[in-house]
């Protein structure tokens, strides 16, 4: 098995941290799979189902996707601060009841 290089390959959420520092603006995990699904990112690495490394040279030079509404969020940060709230929460929800 080959060893990965870790500063060629990025997951989602740091090509998403990348982008946005590079941009000014945040671009969310959904907006680098968006661009992968369009043709605009062509070197990726599926890992898994839900796990794809990106290349981050390509990362680095690629357009960012045009935001036709301002996020309402000021950093990235916040961004993933409020994505782990609302994960957290989903798992909660689907907790077994062990009162039966």
């Amino acid at each position: 098995m080959t060893e990965l290089n870790t500063t060629e390959w990025l997951p989602a959420l740091e090509a998403a941290r990348r982008m946005s520092a590079r941009v000014g603006f945040v671009i969310t995990t959904d907006d680098i799979r968006q661009l992968r699904r369009y043709g605009k990112i062509t070197q990726a690495l599926p890992i898994s189902s839900s796990v794809v490394l990106y290349n981050a040279a390509e990362i680095d030079a690629i357009k960012p996707p045009k935001k036709r509404v301002p996020y309402r969020y000021q950093t990235f940060d916040e961004y993933v601060a409020d994505q782990r709230h609302k994960w957290s929460a989903k798992r909660k929800t689907h907790q077994p009841d062990e009162s039966l």
